[in-house]
């Protein structure tokens, strides 16, 4: 998803609705940060598909992306 596609999406519900991601098992939060961070696709040849697809990148390698961190684990950490 892009950030257009998010701008496109958002655009067409009530801006009073709370803003909630998936929390680390079950049921949801609210996020603790918005930050643009750059990433890179993850390697997980090794199966844990739980990390996620993407890592952040060192130094100026990988792309630009908008990162909404969970509560329990704020950008960056």
């Amino acid at each position: 998803m892009t950030v257009g596609e998010l701008i496109e999406q958002l655009s067409k519900v009530d801006p009073s609705l709370p803003v909630l991601v998936d929390a680390y098992e079950d049921g949801y939060e609210s996020p603790s940060s918005i930050a643009i961070a750059r990433v890179t696709p993850a390697d997980r040849d090794d199966g844990e598909y739980w990390q996620g697809e993407y890592d952040l990148a060192e130094g100026d390698a990988g792309e630009q992306a908008l990162v909404i961190a969970r509560k329990a684990k704020p950008f960056g950490q």
